[in-house]
C-alpha cells in the first residue's frame, strides 16, 4: 500500500491507494488493480476498488498538473470501471481540494492535502507502481505517458 501523505496544513490525511497484491495484467494487456482515493478512514470510490491502475494513476497525475497551472482551474478525473469521477481543484495558493462524484451527482465525499505533499505522494505511487509493470514485463500507452510524467 501506499505510504500515508498528511498535509502540512490540514488535519486530513489523503492518499491514492493501488492493492499491489491485486496487480495483474489481462489477456487484452489492461492492468488492474485494487485502486481508490482515501481520506483518513474513508475510501473513495470505496475501500478495494478495482479499476485499471496505471490509466487512473497517469489521469490523477495529468489532472494535478494542469489544476497547479492555472489558479481558479478544475480538473476531472474518472474512474475507468463505474460511474465514479472526482473533481481536482486548487484554492488558497496551495491547497489541492478532491471531490468525489457518482454520475456527475456530489457524492459527499471530500479531502484536501497540500499540493506540494500531493505531488511527492503521486510521485512514489507512480515511481512504484511503473516499477511492479517493468518487474513483470508489462509495457502499454499509459507507462509510457506516466513515464514521461515521472520526468
Amino acid at each position: 500500500m501506499a505510504e500515508v501523505l498528511t498535509s502540512k496544513k490540514d488535519v486530513t490525511t489523503m492518499k491514492l491507494v493501488i492493492d499491489w497484491a491485486t496487480l495483474a495484467s489481462t489477456g487484452q494487456g489492461t492492468i488492474s488493480a485494487g485502486i481508490w482515493l482515501e481520506v483518513e478512514t474513508t475510501g473513495f470510490p470505496e475501500r478495494h476498488w478495482s479499476d485499471l491502475a496505471v490509466a487512473v494513476t497517469r489521469a490523477f497525475a495529468e489532472a494535478t498538473d494542469k489544476v497547479a497551472a492555472g489558479p481558479g482551474a478544475s480538473e476531472q478525473v474518472y474512474f475507468l470501471d463505474g460511474p465514479f469521477s472526482v473533481t481536482l481543484s486548487l484554492i488558497n495558493g496551495g491547497q489541492l481540494v478532491l471531490r468525489g462524484f457518482r454520475r456527475e451527482q456530489d457524492f459527499g465525499w471530500e479531502g484536501s492535502v497540500d499540493l506540494a505533499d500531493w505531488r511527492e505522494h503521486l510521485h512514489a505511487v507512480s515511481r512504484q507502481l511503473l516499477d511492479e509493470c517493468a518487474a513483470k514485463g508489462w509495457r502499454d500507452a499509459d507507462i509510457v505517458a506516466l513515464e514521461s510524467w515521472l520526468r
